[in-house]
């Protein structure tokens, strides 16, 4: 039986290779790319990024913790998944 696609694991990777390669940079790299998803109105692309910056956020070396309540649902990106 095919395994199903499951787009969490796959920002894990996504995040686990940017912090690999750029430390604690990886939030700022994954911030921008949320950012440009967003203007393109490209929400699939923007789900997707949200979830890598939140695995990098948990993540990178360094990295300063998400604000109290900060949340894509401002922008109608949250998972429902």
């Amino acid at each position: 039986m095919p395994h199903e696609h499951e787009p969490w694991n796959d920002s894990l990777t996504v995040a686990l290779q940017l912090i690999e390669r750029l430390g604690e940079r990886a939030v700022a790299a994954s911030k921008v790319r949320l950012v440009e998803t967003i203007a393109a109105d490209d929400l699939p692309a923007a789900v997707f990024w949200r979830a890598v910056l939140r695995h990098c956020e948990q993540r990178a070396p360094s990295a300063t913790p998400p604000l109290p309540g900060a949340t894509a649902a401002g922008f109608g990106l949250e998972s429902t998944g």
